[in-house]
């Protein structure tokens, strides 16, 4: 194995470590934790490097990041999503790049519907008469249908054809 490949592996075990992490947390606390985000942010560049990406690699992926971050931040404003959810779109399109940056999000919006939708029936059925449990319109945590459709997506990325 090459340097390039050796590297291109570590990105890839970074995030979709970094997914795996998101998708437990969430559904645990509700919380996508800011320095899994900031992980994420700060190692982009030097694992582009080291997997021998360039410049233009770069800065494309960091083009199709920014509407995505005005995207998630409309989206938190209305409170449609969380921050966590909001700050987790941007990076992932970071690492994953324009060219999967949409179905990134389709696939993330299916795929948290389809969540959506299985939560709220296991709330209903299961929903305790005691007072205690979480009620029916509490908020669902939207961070793992993004962290499943980041890791889906992101092995088509350039990271998995560098290995």
């Amino acid at each position: 194995m090459t340097v390039t490949s050796i590297s291109a592996v570590l990105a890839s075990i970074v995030f979709l470590g970094a997914m795996a992490v998101v998708i437990y947390t969430d559904l645990k606390t509700r919380q996508i934790q800011n320095k899994l985000i900031l992980l994420l942010l700060g190692l982009y560049v030097p694992m582009v490097i080291a997997a021998g990406g360039n410049a233009e690699v770069i800065l494309f992926g960091v083009l199709a990041a920014i509407p995505v971050l005005i995207l998630g931040f409309v989206c938190f404003t209305f409170g449609w999503m969380g921050g966590g959810d909001a700050k987790l779109m941007p990076v992932s399109v970071l690492w994953l790049g324009p060219a999967l940056g949409v179905p990134y999000l389709l696939i993330g919006a299916v795929v948290g519907s389809l969540l959506t939708l299985g939560i709220l029936a296991y709330r209903r059925r299961f929903a305790p008469t005691d007072g205690k449990s979480m009620p029916l319109d509490a908020e669902v945590p939207y961070g793992p249908a993004l962290a499943l459709s980041g890791a889906v997506m992101f092995l088509q990325s350039w990271w998995v054809a560098q290995i």
